[in-house]
């Protein structure tokens, strides 16, 4: 009995490292500059920020760059819609 636990725990070991590593592969890509700083730009925060602390920026930079929509993220950017950014963006309630 114990024997079966074993190798069902090791089974679940490796399928959560292999999504581990997927995802971390996915996340440490170099997929360009983030989109944070050019929707700062549009909320006219930018160059200097004042209005945001270090502490906020830094978890907007973390949540930006850790999430998986960059490219529809640029791809609106890109279109000029008009707000202050996308409704799927973490970062929704800072900007």
């Amino acid at each position: 009995m114990s024997s079966v636990l074993g190798v069902a725990l090791a089974a679940l070991a490796v399928v959560l490292g292999f999504a581990f590593l997927a995802r971390w592969r996915r996340i440490m890509r170099n997929d360009g500059p983030l989109p944070l700083f050019p929707l700062l730009a549009r909320r006219k925060t930018a160059p200097d920020w004042k209005d945001l602390d270090t502490g906020t920026l830094a978890l907007a930079a973390r949540r930006c760059a850790f999430c998986g929509r960059k490219e529809e993220c640029r791809a609106w950017l890109a279109s000029g819609q008009s707000g202050r950014c996308p409704p799927y963006c973490p970062n929704a309630s800072v900007l």
